[in-house]
């Protein structure tokens, strides 16, 4: 699938919401030399409890995601690539290869028409869960 970064310019700014029960911002890139780069912070009651790095790169002519999470400590607790799904001018689907290792099965961001940033996380043979995001 084709794959354009240009068309992710409206993830760029910080977001902040919900997903589940833990408390979530993240901050994105504009798309420039064919990356976006992500940063994200889950807290629960006790303080942060994940930190995220993710970039989404062009790659032979499609886009790639690089997921890697952190405990709060920042010793590695996931890292994970994943191929394009699907690309419109106001969302992005990546998946992931079937692996017994590969704890996310797919990402999905949307930017809805309040300016919010919907975020599917699809786990590995379980539910799908939505983070419902607004800008900050």
């Amino acid at each position: 699938m084709s794959g354009d970064i240009s068309k992710l310019a409206w993830m760029a700014g910080s977001w902040s919401g919900h997903f589940g029960n833990r408390a979530v911002d993240e901050r994105w890139s504009h798309p420039a030399e064919g990356t976006v780069i992500g940063q994200a912070r889950l807290c629960d009651e006790t303080g942060a409890s994940t930190i995220e790095l993710i970039l989404i790169r062009e790659i032979d002519s499609t886009l790639e995601l690089v997921l890697r999470q952190f405990e709060a400590d920042l010793s590695p607790r996931l890292a994970q690539h994943m191929h394009l799904d699907s690309l419109t001018e106001t969302s992005v689907a990546f998946v992931a290869e079937a692996s017994p290792d590969n704890r996310v099965a797919g990402l999905t961001y949307r930017h809805t028409e309040e300016d919010g940033l919907e975020i599917d996380v699809a786990i590995a043979g379980g539910p799908v869960i939505t983070a419902q995001l607004v800008r900050d």
